[in-house]
């Protein structure tokens, strides 16, 4: 075989793998979209809850929040309705020294303290 058909070959091959992976984009996005519509729906539900609903709180939490943010969860946060889009902004199921306060975290100390 040579060269050249073997890149011909590959071409041809190529063509078809990304008609296959335009069509599994397609499926990805529709299924990304109906889970977004549905945790949408969910929110609308409990907006007017008392007590107030986890993914209400959430929602408010994501709302108010800026992309330097640290969340420690230590609550029922719901993450499909927090968006993190920085790495080092959010930890969960914390063990001390988070679990006794944020005091162990640095920077989350106050001006004196060790």
């Amino acid at each position: 075989m040579s060269i050249s058909m073997l890149l011909e070959a590959l071409d041809l091959d190529r063509g078809q793998a990304r008609d296959r992976i335009a069509e599994r984009f397609k499926k990805v996005r529709t299924v990304h979209e109906q889970q977004r519509a549905s945790w949408r729906k969910a929110l609308d539900a409990v907006r007017d809850d008392s007590p107030l609903d986890p993914s209400w709180v959430s929602h408010c939490m994501d709302a108010v929040k800026d992309e330097d943010t640290i969340v420690i969860n230590e609550y029922d946060l719901m993450l499909n309705q927090v968006e993190f889009t920085r790495p080092g902004t959010f930890f969960a199921n914390s063990a001390p020294p988070f679990g006794l306060g944020a005091r162990g975290f640095p920077g989350c100390q106050t001006r004196g303290q060790g």
